[in-house]
């Protein structure tokens, strides 16, 4: 990949554009692949955050119908009681 492109996708990323001048030609394709693994390192934290999100709410989901479960239990019995 040639330096212009290096240096477009890096202010792409959201370099400043000065930052991205004052980098030294051979240090381009670095500061590229830091930016990529950075962007990975992101990602792959956002869906932690969605898979833990995701247990929470089937946990609580659980919880809710093993309550409900319950409930039924006590009415049915308190129903068995009266007659």
């Amino acid at each position: 990949m040639s330096p212009e492109r290096i240096r477009g996708s890096l202010m792409r990323a959201g370099l400043n554009e000065d930052e991205v001048y004052a980098i030294d030609r051979p240090d381009l394709p670095e500061a590229m692949a830091k930016i990529l693994v950075d962007g990975e390192t992101a990602a792959t934290a956002a869906a932690a955050v969605r898979d833990r999100e995701t247990k929470t709410e089937i946990q609580l989901q659980f919880e809710l119908m093993k309550m409900q479960r319950e409930q039924m239990q006590m009415q049915h019995e308190q129903m068995q009681m009266r007659l």
